[in-house]
């Protein structure tokens, strides 16, 4: 097992260092940078060659229409599959784990109060995210936008955006898959299906704090379920009776899980 783990992880760092440094100039002409190319532009050459012969030219042009609708368009297939994932485990855990929760040495204040609120609030953090526009800088804010975010003459300094057609206050951003210049952008998030700016900043940064802390807290009842549950095994009970659970030591937990 940890032979094929150390493949892997190899395989993989060999992997990131030929994407990483195959293009520069020490590297280009040797093994790593044909490898670069091989890898970016070769492979997949060969590979729609391949996949043209087997699947059409017809069915291989829907594909790559879907791709690039997928890829390159807002399209909301990344926030349904947020809500496939969120909405699976919270519902695994209220089919499979909220009845256990009883059994376990949490209040109930868990069950009563802070499960409902922290799923109404997760799902809230996500909707809010995903409605609040970033702020688009357009003929009839440029001027604000100018005075709210000035040039350093620096990092940024006077520009046209050449789609807008109008002057690009600094940190601003011409988004093609949002198709506006964007104020304070940071940039475009698939899962809330828009870009990130200065109006939704705050609510982004929620939005990620509630994915995380579901997460956490998910762990955190799952954790006290299964101990519960350890705690009334019977093989538990031959441990302790056969004074074999203190010679576990720090694999006590691993050993009973297994």
């Amino acid at each position: 097992m940890l032979t094929i783990l150390g493949i892997y992880i190899t395989f993989i760092l060999f992997l990131v260092f030929i994407l990483l440094f195959g293009p520069s100039p020490r590297f280009r002409f040797g093994i790593v940078g044909k490898l670069h190319v091989f890898i970016t532009d070769t492979m997949w050459t060969y590979l729609g060659k391949g996949m043209s012969k087997v699947m059409g030219e017809r069915t291989l042009t829907k594909c790559h229409g879907c791709w690039s609708y997928l890829s390159e368009q807002r399209n909301p297939s990344l926030q349904i599959l947020y809500l496939f994932f969120i909405t699976g485990s919270i519902g695994t855990f209220l089919v499979c784990g909220y009845d256990l929760l009883p059994a376990t040495s949490l209040s109930p204040i868990h069950q009563n109060f802070i499960i409902p609120v922290m799923i109404v609030f997760t799902y809230a953090c996500f909707f809010v995210a995903s409605s609040v526009g970033p702020g688009e800088v357009s003929a009839q804010n440029v001027r604000s936008a100018l005075d709210a975010y000035p040039y350093d003459y620096l990092l940024f300094d006077p520009k046209i955006c050449g789609t807008c057609k109008i002057q690009k206050p600094a940190r601003s951003k011409h988004c093609s898959m949002c198709k506006m210049c964007v104020a304070r952008s940071d940039h475009h998030c698939g899962w809330i299906n828009q870009c990130v700016g200065h109006n939704n900043h705050r609510y982004f940064i929620l939005f990620l704090y509630s994915a995380v802390q579901v997460c956490w807290y998910g762990s955190f009842l799952v954790y006290h379920i299964f101990v519960s549950r350890m705690y009334s095994s019977s093989m538990f009970k031959y441990l302790v009776a056969t004074k074999r659970w203190e010679q576990l030591g720090f694999l006590r937990d691993y050993h009973i899980f297994i």
